[in-house]
Formats: C-alpha cells, sequence, structure tokens
C-alpha cells in the first residue's frame, strides 16, 4: 500500500469494524463519538492486528469494551 491511500484504508477499516460494532452489539447514539471510541481502543489494544487475523470476526474484548462503554452512556 502507497502512503498516499494508507489513511484511507485505515479510516474503512475503522469504518467497517465500527458498523459491525453496532450490529453487533448494539448501536451508539453518535457516529463521531463511537469512531473516536473505536480508534482510542485500537491503538491501546492492537485492535487492527486482531481483526486483521480474522477480519469477519470481532475481537471479544472488543464487543466487551464497547458494551461496557454504550452502557455507561457513552
Amino acid at each position: 500500500m502507497d502512503k498516499i491511500s494508507e489513511p484511507d484504508g485505515s479510516v474503512e477499516r475503522h469504518q467497517f469494524m465500527a458498523k459491525m460494532l453496532e450490529a453487533q452489539v448494539g448501536p451508539c447514539s453518535s457516529t463521531m463519538r463511537l469512531f473516536a471510541w473505536l480508534v482510542s481502543w485500537i491503538e491501546g489494544n492492537d485492535g487492527l492486528a486482531a481483526m486483521e487475523r480474522s477480519p469477519s470476526t470481532l475481537p471479544q474484548e472488543l464487543r466487551s469494551d464497547y458494551a461496557a462503554w454504550i452502557k455507561m452512556g457513552e
């Protein structure tokens, strides 16, 4: 992947993960807040590497953390 298309690929992966989270766990009231939370979670938990190992399944830790986050009211 070249340096110009790399950011777009990252954004697309994050958007895909956000949509999967909402579909599998529950909706978020703000797409931007979800995106910010997800980026933060990924950076702290090596989440993209886990996602790339199994692209059709979200890591259980991610689903659990997201469920707790939305339950707290985001």
